[in-house]
């Protein structure tokens, strides 16, 4: 239960700069200078009692949101505008370039249409609320000592002589954790019907009762959350208690209703918290134990204590995209505060440029994080910090080249992520097909190489690949059952099984793939999967740690994955051989199971050495 109050915790206080905006200008404009308004005392370097001159009021304005639903055991509230930020000009390619890396029909937005029948692009407004879950007041449990050969309590026993005594003594964190209080309401446009949704609801098994006139949606596997549809453009959730006081509108009059509502509906995403309640919430072994795995974050923490509310608002197509509030209970405490955030920005701004300078001298840096540097500095550098009355903003700004820039950024972070996960998809699927071969060589005491009552042959060929032949192994007893193995690959019948190719066999930077698979054995003196005699473990001469079985190739040399196909191999080449030209690495499957990331440019004896089992050359792989 502890982990659950310390992860709550971190969220109010991983407030970092979500640099985002707009870019579709013919030409760029000059960033605006830099300001930090700090008071005389404890002000850090270049900052001014001069005002800011950007204005900073654009946080505020009005919005549409019924802030009577907004209770008052909620501490935090999220308002976002979905389809304006699916629309955004910088998110919109943001948002693109990451689904792109979703696999398959794993795209999340689609997937959220398919299970509810609404899509993101059809939600206008949605209000997301809750609280810290307070801890139970636990009672400090009797304490036993042993007098004797018998245990027995410290404390007099019990006046009631049939009370009996406690069984066990019941840790903290073995309670039962606190009900979650939290709420929703989600409000469609005009081309939206809730309809769909209520038949994915009957479908889920919910069932509809009726309290106080409103028709109240809940599922009895999760009796706390419950469903009402008010309108045909209007959904409200969350857990049933709040979600019945939300329906009656039993809210609005509190702090953070009344943050909510001052705050401008033009932001596309909005946070408002109210921050002391949140850290009144937390017990002080929460932060104890985030102290001791975070210590840095004792400052920040400190400060944050004696902020009243927070409140940031994103406005992505804004030349100011961001603004931080934090309001504070008197100007005391406003000049403590905002001497500490102003001295947190003025230390980011000289130690940031310090720090890139150190990465890009270091030969043995990767190219990826001088580049997020570089991203950091760029954005501390153009954050400010300004005080009125008892609020400080922080805000950032930005402009045409600086948007370019964070596109480009984030769109390089998205497809070195994507390659990174797609290198360990190849990893793993490789390492799958070698623990088939070997679950297939425990089976049969030999490869799937060679002529048996299973693998039949024609012509001294092989019918079926022997990736069909370890199907068995690989989690497909079903389709291999399909298969009829005394006919090759592609007869009237086998031909037709092309379309069920198993994961294992297809790979996540070609889904278009469907029937091919890049995972192919190569052909060469001394290779093992394409001999024609039988093979095993016990026969390869140059040990199983030194001896290559399969390659990944490029998908120009993708083969029909039931197909008995192997990649002729001469260590030659190895670019366009192996179809890989544009890529400097590959994985290869080693006998014992494990999986290599070799590079392409190793000498032409090194590949063929690999792959041939009985050369007697010993290999130094990296």
């Amino acid at each position: 239960m502890r982990n659950i109050y310390r992860n709550l915790l971190v969220l109010p206080l991983l407030v970092s700069a979500l640099f985002i905006a707009g870019c579709d200008s013919d030409e760029d404009t000059p960033l605006p200078p830099i300001v930090i308004d700090a008071p005389t005392a404890g002000n850090a370097e270049g900052a001014t009692d001069t005002p800011s001159t950007t204005p900073v009021t654009n946080i505020h304005g009005s919005n549409s949101a019924d802030t009577s639903v907004i209770l008052d055991d909620f501490q935090v509230a999220v308002l976002a505008r979905p389809s304006k930020i699916m629309t955004s000009k910088l998110v919109a390619p943001i948002m693109e370039a990451m689904l792109s890396t979703a696999p398959g029909n794993q795209n999340p937005l689609s997937q959220l249409q398919t299970q509810t029948g609404i899509a993101v692009t059809q939600i206008d407004r949605v209000l997301v609320l809750g609280s810290i879950p307070i801890p139970e007041q636990i009672d400090e449990p009797t304490i036993y000592e042993r007098q004797g050969n018998a245990f027995e309590p410290i404390e007099a026993a019990p006046a009631d002589e049939n009370q009996p005594a406690p069984e066990t003594t019941v840790e903290a964190d073995d309670k039962k954790p606190p009900t979650m209080k939290y709420g929703a309401v989600i409000t469609l446009l005009d081309d939206a019907n809730t309809e769909s949704l209520i038949a994915r609801l009957k479908e889920g098994g919910f069932e509809v009762t009726t309290v106080d006139g409103r028709d109240i949606w809940q599922n009895s596997f999760i009796e706390e959350f419950a469903v009402h549809i008010k309108d045909n453009s209007t959904i409200m959730l969350g857990s049933k208690p709040e979600l019945l006081q939300m329906v009656a509108g039993k809210g609005g009059d509190n702090a953070l209703a009344e943050l909510v509502s001052s705050l401008s509906g033009d932001n596309l995403l909005v946070v408002a918290t109210e921050t002391k309640s949140v850290f009144d919430s937390v017990p002080d072994w929460a932060f104890d134990e985030l102290f001791a795995e975070t210590p840095q974050i004792a400052p920040v923490v400190a400060f944050m204590k004696n902020v009243s509310s927070s409140a940031i608002a994103i406005n992505p197509d804004s030349d100011t995209p961001i603004f931080i509030e934090l309001m504070t209970p008197d100007e005391e405490t406003t000049i403590d505060v905002f001497t500490q955030v102003n001295f947190f920005a003025s230390l980011g701004k000289s130690l940031l440029p310090n720090q890139v300078l150190q990465f890009e001298a270091n030969p043995n840096a990767e190219p990826e994080m001088i580049e997020a540097l570089k991203m950091a500095n760029t954005l501390v550098q153009n954050l400010s910090v300004t005080k009125t009355d008892n609020t400080i903003t922080v805000s950032l700004e930005t402009n045409d080249a600086l948007r370019a820039q964070i596109i480009k950024f984030i769109k390089m972070g998205i497809a070195n992520a994507k390659e990174a996960t797609n290198q360990m998809h190849e990893s793993n699927d490789l390492k799958e097909i070698g623990l088939g071969l070997h679950n297939y060589h425990n089976r049969h005491d030999q490869l799937p190489t060679g002529e048996t009552n299973t693998v039949h042959f024609a012509d001294g060929k092989p019918l079926l690949s022997w990736r069909v032949h370890i199907l068995p192994y690989v989690g497909e007893q079903e389709l291999y059952a399909a298969f009829h193995l005394n006919e090759p690959w592609d007869s009237d019948h086998n031909i037709k099984l092309q379309d069920r190719m198993p994961h294992v066999y297809l790979h996540p930077s070609y889904p278009e793939l469907t029937t091919k698979t890049v995972y192919r054995a190569p052909v060469c003196k001394g290779s093992v999967l394409t001999q024609v005699t039988k093979q095993t473990f016990s026969s390869i001469k140059d040990g199983t740690s030194n001896t290559g079985l399969v390659i990944a190739v490029g998908p120009d040399h993708a083969t029909p994955w039931t197909k008995p196909d192997p990649i002729l191999f001469t260590g030659e080449n190895e670019l366009d051989s192996l179809g890989l030209r544009g890529h400097d690495k590959t994985s290869v499957l080693l006998a014992d199971g494990a999986v290599k990331r070799l590079d392409l440019d190793l000498p032409t004896d090194t590949w063929l050495n690999l792959f041939n089992a009985n050369d007697g050359n010993a290999l130094e792989l990296p």
